[in-house]
């Protein structure tokens, strides 16, 4: 038996306020006598937060339309898109420079090529100016036309020669556009992929890609897309080389093209959203302080401008990237009283967001709580985030925020005087990393010290910190948190923000 689709109830959930307002009238307008069927389902749906044909099925028992289902469902599915149409023909400006098109062709169908004319020329202005070249061949198509009309009077064969010329012109232009739009697609495809899952010939295929021809000359780059591609693309590519200077000055430059076109924004917020979130990384890695909080500050704007209106998950994904990107800026700096003063609002948000975030975002969150939590000297509250770390989540999930939570587990332990408990913890971490792939020298040593300072009195810790400094030393670092400054504190006797360099 065919599954019924459930297409009707994800396109609904997916309207924004916009929109429902939008639709709202536009049953209004179309509403025949006292009752409307397809009006009353969408209600029911919505409100109800239907998601499937089962689900539907308690809350339509007894209502007039229940037998002809099928056939009001196909209403609402039909009205909904023609609602969405118009809506989109009224904030698109593609769908307006289509729309003056059509106007110009039935002028020219009733014989009225002048009036045509005024049109196309509006039509033509606006898609030159946003670089729509795919639209152009159409309007050359009403100008051939009108030509025709007019019995080639007010035209010479100047006229005739450079109409097909510009013909030519931007098809080569929306070539080069769609040769930059297939080459970022190839390498994001790839991109996209986990490093460690990618085969070696699609890895080499990547690196083939990205350095490819078009991405040695930007003068070959013949729009504004194919610049964005470009500039995208050199990029990602310099990041993937760890070459953060590079990567940051194409980032910049790339946001730089969006402020001198602001048409670009209405036309691609995702893309935009999405390099101010890489720029703001790369201000992270080069310390660029000024830079950072000029661009985080831009970042947390984007849900109230109108550009960003049409992304369904803007606030859901400001939030997310800005928090962690600010959290994540305050412990490279030691700061961690800074993040210790987010926590209140970000953990009701995180409650807010908590169904629309991914499990792997929410681990993040819980991990940076947790670790300004421990570096402030807040322990007990570090352990009931750590707790939910270890007890909540999948452990086979984020390996080295798994790792670094259960150390902190055991050192809050240690901070609080818990020994028993530490040992505990001590010997369940042991059980975990046996598990694990990586050999994990850093956590293994930190154990064998910690192991002997619960053994010890107290007297002889001095030196157990000092030898196990020693070792730690011998040792890089591999996780998040930093497991010498921790034992730098202990020596120091001194907080761990206070030991944090």
């Amino acid at each position: 038996m065919k599954k019924a689709s459930d297409t009707l109830y994800r396109l609904i959930h997916a309207l924004d306020k916009s929109e429902q307002r939008y639709f709202t009238l536009f049953a209004e307008r179309h509403q025949i006598g006292e009752n409307n069927n397809y009006w009353q389902l969408f209600q029911i749906i919505k409100k109800n937060k239907i998601g499937s044909d089962k689900e539907l099925q308690p809350h339509i028992q007894g209502v007039d339309f229940v037998k002809h289902l099928p056939v009001v469902k196909h209403q609402l599915t039909d009205n909904l898109l023609k609602a969405l149409s118009q809506y989109d023909e009224a904030n698109s400006e593609e769908q307006q420079i289509k729309r003056q098109c059509h106007k110009a062709f039935i002028l020219l169908e009733k014989d009225l090529p002048e009036m045509a004319e005024k049109y196309l020329n509006k039509a033509e202005k606006k898609a030159l100016a946003q670089e729509h070249f795919h639209l152009m061949p159409e309007i050359i198509e009403i100008r051939k036309r009108i030509i025709t009309k007019r019995y080639y009077k007010k035209t010479d064969a100047d006229a005739l020669v450079a109409l097909c010329e510009a013909a030519e012109k931007y098809r080569h232009l929306q070539q080069n556009k769609d040769e930059y739009w297939l080459l970022r697609s190839r390498i994001y495809k790839l991109h996209s992929s986990k490093a460690v899952d990618r085969k070696v010939h699609e890895q080499e295929e990547l690196t083939d890609l990205l350095n490819a021809p078009q991405l040695k000359d930007e003068q070959q780059t013949q729009s504004k897309d194919a610049q964005l591609d470009y500039l995208q693309l050199n990029a990602l590519r310099y990041f993937i080389e760890k070459n953060y200077q590079q990567a940051f000055e194409y980032n910049r430059r790339f946001l730089r093209v969006f402020d001198e076109h602001p048409y670009l924004l209405l036309l691609y917020p995702g893309r935009y959203r999405a390099i101010l979130n890489n720029y703001l990384i790369d201000c992270v890695q080069l310390d660029k302080e000024k830079e950072f909080r000029i661009g985080l500050e831009r970042l947390y704007t984007l849900p109230q401008d109108k550009a960003f209106k049409k992304l369904k998950d803007t606030a859901l994904q400001v939030f997310r990237l800005g928090y962690q990107l600010e959290m994540n800026w305050n412990i490279t700096k030691g700061n961690f009283g800074a993040n210790s003063e987010l926590i209140p609002h970000l953990t009701s948000e995180l409650k807010r967001y908590k169904k629309a975030l991914a499990a792997q975002q929410i681990l993040v969150f819980y991990y940076l709580i947790t670790y300004s939590l421990f570096a402030t000297g807040r322990f007990e509250e570090c352990l009931d985030w750590a707790n939910k770390i270890i007890n909540e989540t999948d452990e086979k999930m984020l390996a080295v925020i798994q790792v670094s939570a259960r150390m902190l587990e055991i050192l809050a332990h240690v901070e609080l005087g818990n020994d028993e408990y530490a040992l505990y913890a001590i010997e369940r971490f042991r059980r975990f990393i046996r598990k694990q792939k990586s050999p994990y020298n850093m956590e293994k040593a930190l154990l064998t010290g910690l192991t002997q300072l619960l053994n010890q009195t107290p007297d002889k810790h001095p030196k157990i910190y000092d030898k196990m400094l020693k070792n730690l030393s011998e040792i890089e670092e591999s996780g998040y948190f930093k497991v010498k400054v921790w034992v730098q504190s202990k020596i120091q006797k001194c907080t761990y923000e206070s030991a944090y360099d």
